[in-house]
């Protein structure tokens, strides 16, 4: 999180400097929605904020709506909707604002095993998709690996690197079932899961 509001520019460093090239979007832990506005009123309050709604974006709002399976909701309010459909509106309102970049502060922790898998599939093909850039915390191994291009442990004191590694994954095997049936999936969960249980043990 800390590093994540770096990047963003809600968190100063101590030390050193960050460059953002492009618009940044934010994904946070919590769902973050007005529980006042529908489901539609959400997405679209960005927009309203800036004075910048028109039929154009009410469009894309809909579009994304439909994207994410979300059409017979479109009229809900949060407390009528599941966890997993929260996190949809959340990242439907993030991508409304077009950013080049998201950042991804464990959006899925609060979700069910089933729609988590779910939610991780169908964020990478959005992502992946609309060519944007994600950086993405997480607590979970399994989540990291499955959504993942590239993978870095942080970890000690002060905090540091403690291991990098690109996802060599094709996308035909990052179904949310495949993928966890994979070799190279455990070899790498393996590895991470090792360096974690040492991390926690010193």
């Amino acid at each position: 999180t800390t590093l994540l509001n770096i990047i963003s520019g809600l968190l100063k460093p101590d030390s050193g400097s960050v460059s953002v090239v492009g618009n940044i979007g934010y994904v946070f832990q919590g769902d973050s929605l007005l529980s006042w506005r529908n489901v539609l009123e959400n997405i679209v309050l960005s927009k309203e904020i800036s004075n910048s709604i028109n039929r154009d974006v009410i469009l894309e709002a809909n579009n994304l709506i439909d994207k994410f399976g979300l059409n017979k909701f479109s009229k809900s309010y949060p407390s009528e909707i599941s966890g997993g459909m929260k996190q949809k509106v959340v990242l439907a309102r993030t991508l409304l604002q077009n950013p080049d970049i998201i950042l991804f502060d464990e959006p899925f922790s609060a979700i069910d095993f089933d729609s988590r898998l779910k939610m991780v599939s169908d964020v990478r093909k959005l992502i992946t998709s609309t060519n944007k850039c994600a950086v993405f915390v997480t607590h979970n191994i399994e989540e990291a690996i499955s959504i993942s291009d590239k993978i870095m442990v942080l970890g000690g004191s002060p905090t540091g690197v403690l291991f990098k590694s690109d996802i060599n994954i094709s996308e035909n095997e990052r179904d949310p079932e495949k993928i966890r049936k994979l070799e190279k999936f455990d070899n790498l969960f393996s590895e991470i899961f090792s360096i974690l249980s040492k991390q926690n043990n010193e």
